[in-house]
């Protein structure tokens, strides 16, 4: 225990050791343990049940001499949490008065005096499982000082808060705890205490799962809100630039012009579809072509089957650069291009342009979609290479990204060749 100076007629007593009893036993054990010794008394108006707090043998304040704290803050917050600093202390530390009322009643463990790391854990561990809580002291976020608080009891009141000595109120108290006992015989009062102490350790059980699950939930909500964040931030870079549609292209037509042949042991590509990290080609037998050569295609084989077969190739992903965004009615304009690059080619706008929106886990009911942008997509079709590079020539100055290409019958004798590229544009703002 120590004995602060707060500005009252009498210092007062921080850091006690407390009981909490509800039953005559405890009553009973609790009077033998204080026995000449000063103490506080603190009964919760909800449970009835009392708080005995002494100063741990110390004897460091005679009875009246001085206000039990935690007695104080109790009268004036039934769910409370103090952090109070104390300034330098002799042995040169900086010292911090915590203290957790819960019901009215003193939380044992909770009104300690000790160092500021020790006081900010015990606070998280406290308000975490009370959230209800009245925050009172130096903390930026406290609704109150202590002296305030201090300042709202009146003296007469302030006198129901002093130490006592072991003696008439304790004898009063232990009586009222032992009247229930008496007329219900012992047997009852055995069964009493029983439940008491179950129900205690339920209730710190109940007070643990709240714990553990607050800090979980808090942990989650913290990692969806990163998680959030970082796909807005992504999609908005992802629209402030893109890749090069006529580098794109080139290096897919390359790739299908060098590293397909036109058959492999019978086996002859049907059509090849490019996309930013990956080829993938699929394969189809001729009349000599053996079925277990399709296990030894070129490339990666994803898929295996009598009639055909697909393999992967990687591809490296072009550098993004930023472009000039475009009007909402680009899409006739992207038609037009179609129209000049070869009489053959079809350029078709899938959508209207539209929000590009994010939204984040129905679990963070605080936040609402973001929008970080608006894009139309398109998808053109050419019947030769000559109308495409022309197209990706025309569309090149503007934020267009082609997404896929997908090449059809372009080994000789499989079909009429086509070349189909699919993509969107971004509109300014």
């Amino acid at each position: 225990m120590q004995l602060l100076s707060l500005g009252l007629k009498r210092p007062v007593a921080a850091a006690m050791h407390w009981d909490i009893v509800s039953d005559g036993g405890e009553a009973k054990e609790a009077l033998r343990r204080l026995k000449g010794k000063a103490y506080a008394r603190v009964q919760s108006e909800r449970t009835g049940d009392v708080a005995l707090g002494d100063d741990d043998e110390q004897r460091l304040a005679r009875p009246g001499g001085a206000y039990c704290g935690a007695a104080l803050v109790a009268m004036v917050q039934p769910q409370a949490f103090v952090f109070h600093e104390l300034g330098e202390q002799p042995d040169g530390t900086e010292k911090i008065w915590i203290c957790g009322i819960r019901d009215g009643l003193p939380v044992p463990g909770f009104d300690e005096i000790c160092e500021e790391s020790q006081a900010r854990s015990a606070y998280t561990e406290f308000v975490s499982v009370n959230q209800n809580a009245r925050i009172i002291g130096t903390l930026p976020e406290a609704q109150l000082t202590l002296e305030d608080l201090l300042k709202t009891i009146a003296p007469k009141e302030a006198r129901k808060a002093l130490l006592s000595a072991t003696g008439l109120q304790l004898g009063k108290a232990l009586a009222m705890l032992l009247i229930p006992a008496i007329a219900g015989g012992l047997w009852f009062a055995y069964m009493q205490m029983e439940r008491e102490r179950e129900r205690k350790q339920l209730a710190w059980e109940d007070m643990l799962r709240q714990k553990a699950a607050t800090e979980a939930q808090r942990k989650r909500m913290a990692e969806l809100r990163a998680d959030f964040e970082a796909q807005v931030a992504a999609k908005r870079a992802e629209l402030a630039a893109q890749r090069d549609p006529a580098l794109d292209t080139s290096q897919w037509v390359e790739f299908i012009a060098t590293q397909v042949p036109v058959s492999y042991r019978g086996w002859q590509p049907l059509r090849a579809n490019c996309k930013a990290s990956a080829c993938t080609v699929y394969w189809r037998p001729t009349q000599n072509a053996l079925p277990i050569d399709g296990r030894n295609l070129p490339g990666k084989r994803a898929s295996w089957a009598a009639n055909e077969v697909s393999t992967t190739f990687a591809a490296e992903a072009n550098p993004r650069e930023s472009r000039v965004r475009v009007d909402e009615d680009f899409r006739f304009r992207l038609m037009s291009f179609g129209v000049l690059a070869g009489g053959q080619s079809l350029v078709v706008a899938n959508t209207e342009p539209a929000p590009v929106r994010v939204v984040p886990s129905p679990e963070l009911k605080e936040l609402q979609p973001v929008v970080v942008g608006v894009t139309g997509s398109f998808k053109a079709t050419f019947m030769n290479l000559v109308a495409l590079r022309e197209f990706v020539q025309r569309i090149r100055p503007y934020a267009v990204e082609i997404d896929s290409l997908e090449a059809v019958a372009f080994a000789p004798n499989v079909g009429a060749p086509s070349w189909t590229v699919e993509g969107r544009y971004v509109v300014r703002d």
